[in-house]
């Protein structure tokens, strides 16, 4: 439900016009979901129903520092190594924890790896069955 169509539906429950059960069925959402944001709405007023992690860096996120450390490596050491052998390898000499997927995707933004697609197995297609009436002749000296 986009935050434009709450902000309709909050308003009409703040002049009246919808009760919360009824605001809990156009949203979609349940009744003590509804309660909970228009109360945060009352009290903040339009901004209240943004989610509160909007417009922040993920916790997660890798220091620019470690992702820079991680690139020089690929200039010099690891220049012929692919995303799997490489994460082995930063984990195994410099203690540094990446997935081979966050690595990969470095890899590519950065031009040391291009992304490949995987080549579809070429399946052979079986003779078809013959048809009943393809088993016995149609003129025959039995026929009549």
């Amino acid at each position: 439900m986009s935050e434009r169509e709450q902000l309709v539906t909050f308003n009409r429950l703040k002049r009246g016009e919808i009760t919360q059960k009824g605001a809990a069925k156009t949203l979609g959402f349940s009744t003590r979901w509804v309660r909970k944001k228009f109360k945060r709405f009352k009290e903040e007023g339009d901004s209240g129903l943004l989610h509160k992690s909007r417009g922040r860096s993920s916790p997660k996120k890798r220091s620019k520092e470690q992702v820079d450390f991680i690139l020089s490596l690929f200039e010099g050491h690891f220049e012929d190594f692919g995303p799997t052998f490489a994460a082995k390898k930063l984990e195994e000499l410099y203690q540094i924890k990446i997935s081979k997927e966050s690595l990969r995707k470095i890899m590519i933004q950065n031009g040391y790896w291009k992304a490949k697609r995987r080549k579809l197995k070429h399946r052979k297609m079986r003779e078809r069955k013959k048809y009943y009436k393809e088993y016995y002749p149609i003129y025959s000296r039995y026929s009549t």
